[in-house]
């Protein structure tokens, strides 16, 4: 059977991460993908886990030094035989109907390019993001924040998937309230962790931008407009 998916995850050092991403895909109820792991030369038990679930999942490791985020996102779609080329970072744990939902999304329209979805994060961990910290903030910082959400996001926190006039993007799917939308939704950029292309658009654009130096997150963003 061809594999219709492929599902790219980087990693380095963080082998417990990785086995709870890898369990999360080993429990899909579509089981047509396979997985492609960019690992930078893991020292912890990485090889390990990987030996492990290879047993239950078709993964194919691609070992790359490289530091700079654009070149080691770009190598796993490169390797990938799947018509759909997803990726989600080694922290994800997906929900066991993800890689349905990601197709069926796929084939409810001709014209669609590209695939997100709710993106929930602890709000331990929430707290501690950049933009998301001033929500939980005091006094002083809890007026930038809500200057933050009124200016820049035009009051849209919630909004899922928006680019703001002020180049600021909608943090909605990082919260729960994104997991209660009534079918599919047009957006603007496709959330790093869940983002899912068709592998000829990304060939057609020649994959990620190496002008993109360092941890340039915004290189995710730049290939899924282009």
């Amino acid at each position: 059977m061809n594999v219709k998916l492929s599902v790219v995850i980087c990693t380095f050092n963080r082998d417990k991460n990785l086995k709870r991403c890898l369990a999360s895909l080993a429990g899909q109820t579509f089981d047509n993908f396979e997985v492609i792991i960019v690992d930078g030369g893991s020292t912890d038990k990485t090889n390990q886990v990987i030996k492990n679930q290879s047993k239950t999942l078709k993964i194919k490791k691609i070992t790359y030094l490289g530091t700079e985020l654009a070149k080691v996102r770009d190598q796993g779609w490169r390797k990938a035989k799947g018509e759909l080329v997803s990726w989600i970072d080694d922290d994800v744990v997906v929900s066991k109907n993800w890689a349905k939902q990601v197709i069926t999304a796929f084939q409810a329209e001709n014209n669609i390019g590209g695939v997100t979805g709710p993106t929930i994060i602890p709000k331990k961990i929430l707290a501690n993001r950049d933009v998301f910290s001033f929500y939980h903030k005091k006094g002083f910082w809890k007026l930038i924040g809500k200057f933050w959400e009124i200016w820049f996001l035009e009051g849209s926190k919630y909004q899922v998937g928006k680019l703001k006039k002020s180049g600021a993007w909608t943090p909605g799917s990082n919260f729960i309230n994104s997991t209660k939308l009534k079918g599919l939704i047009e957006v603007d950029y496709l959330e790093a962790c869940n983002m899912t292309l068709k592998k000829d658009l990304i060939n057609r654009v020649g994959g990620f931008d190496y002008g993109y130096k360092k941890v340039a997150e915004w290189c995710e963003l730049d290939l899924a407009i282009r």
